[in-house]
């Protein structure tokens, strides 16, 4: 389970950290004496410094076993198999996904050769998208698809470990935990065009939730691998012609208060 800031805190953070600190002009006689002084007053900077570098498309982060801190890289732009078509380009097999950890200062790449494709049309990069951990040993990653999952036979026997989550076995091999991709095309939660893109993981004691950004749903996977939906996304107001926007989900975290969160994008129009 994530020890962890969420992830949908991180980018409000960040800009917190980033925010040109000239302040807001404001009526100083409408705040008082003692908010002028506060407007005036230096503003603290965040510092940042560099902790992991030269990652191919780092993706979701978490801490595991013993302290380390684990980060998914989706992979590069190098193609080395075969290429699937789908609806913006083609999904062109890279196999350069991979999985580096940060352990008492050292970092070290400790699996490579996962699954990734590289979409030239769009520039997009999929793979392994996210991490996360359950007691020793128990780690778990989406392998994103990013297009259709009938589109994913196009790659041969390649294709059958996109769109997926997986479980990494401690000597450093892994294996398909769930079909996410597949329970897409067979249900359809959210009855628009199928589109399947796994990419968020939380990991509970028996189960695995997992966020579909190209489903728009919000999915269980039980201990035996079977997956269930939790939720799907409404769509949200945007500006003309389209006058709506989808929402697509990408983290979840559990709450302190018990509930689920999950940050989300915008699809088509991309409005934020």
């Amino acid at each position: 389970m994530r020890t962890r800031l969420p992830l949908m805190l991180l980018p409000a953070l960040l800009a917190a950290a980033c925010t040109d600190s000239t302040p807001t002009a404001v009526d100083s006689a409408a705040l008082g004496p003692v908010a002028s002084a506060k407007r005036d007053a230096p503003v603290a900077l965040a510092s940042t410094s560099v902790v992991m570098s030269n990652l191919n498309s780092p993706r979701g982060l978490a801490w595991g076993p013993g302290g380390a801190l684990y980060v998914a890289e989706a992979g590069a732009t190098s193609v080395q198999g075969p290429c699937a078509p789908v609806p913006r380009g083609a999904n062109c097999y890279s196999g350069m996904g991979a999985i580096s950890r940060l352990w008492k200062g050292a970092q070290e790449r400790i699996i490579t050769g996962l699954p990734s494709v590289f979409n030239a049309t769009t520039g997009d990069i999929t793979g392994p998208h996210d991490i996360d951990f359950q007691g020793r040993g128990n780690g778990y990653v989406t392998i994103g698809w990013r297009g259709p999952p009938a589109a994913r036979a196009a790659l041969g026997a390649l294709g059958a470990s996109f769109g997926t989550l997986n479980k990494l076995r401690p000597s450093g091999g892994w294996s398909i935990e769930a079909d996410i991709s597949n329970f897409e095309a067979a249900n359809n939660p959210e009855g628009t065009i199928l589109g399947s893109n796994p990419y968020g993981v939380l990991t509970e004691p028996g189960r695995e939730l997992v966020t579909d950004a190209g489903g728009n749903s919000l999915l269980e996977v039980a201990a035996n691998g079977t997956v269930s939906l939790v939720a799907t996304f409404p769509r949200i107001p945007a500006p003309p012609p389209l006058g709506e926007s989808e929402q697509v989900p990408t983290e979840v975290v559990r709450g302190p208060d018990g509930a689920l969160y999950v940050s989300t994008l915008t699809g088509v129009p991309f409005t934020n």
